[in-house]
């Protein structure tokens, strides 16, 4: 059963209606870190916060893994793995992304997400054009959420 890890701006879109997830929950497992959960908690309007927790719970909450590196202000102490120095994606990674866009506040958020879904094996699902280019760039397989519904769908037509 293939394995997504959603960036958070997936969550958004489940929201907005984009695609109906929860057909697909036994064909394919969706997960997620604290990182995305730490990201829909700051939203500020209330009761999209809600929804958007909602929605997490229902598409990802049973699914919900460790981060591949800690960082410090940013990890939780139990949800979070000590970072490899000898092999330090997380800072590749996040020198090419701050490259190809600037240095965006929530770089080191994305680095987390892309990061612990290349080391498990998942596809990275995200709209974030610029991570989605620099997560490719360290072989990670990456999709838009309209492509991994029409994966599914295939699988379903099998």
């Amino acid at each position: 059963m293939p394995g997504y890890m959603f960036d958070t701006n997936i969550f958004n879109r489940i929201l907005d209606g984009a695609v109906e997830i929860g057909r697909f929950r036994g064909e394919a497992h969706f997960y997620a870190t604290h990182v995305q959960l730490d990201e829909l908690k700051a939203t500020s309007n209330v009761q999209r916060r809600q929804q958007l927790l909602a929605v997490f719970e229902e598409v990802a909450g049973n699914n919900q893994i460790s981060t591949e590196s800690f960082v410090l202000n940013v990890s939780c102490l139990n949800e979070a793995k000590l970072g490899n120095e000898k092999d330090d994606l997380f800072s590749r990674i996040k020198t090419e992304l701050d490259k190809k866009n600037g240095s965006k506040p929530n770089n080191i958020q994305d680095v987390l997400i892309a990061e612990t879904a290349l080391k498990n094996g998942f596809t990275l699902v995200t709209h974030d054009s610029d991570l989605f280019f620099v997560a490719t760039k360290f072989d990670a397989a990456c999709a838009n959420l309209y492509q991994v519904m029409i994966e599914l769908n295939r699988q379903n037509a099998a």
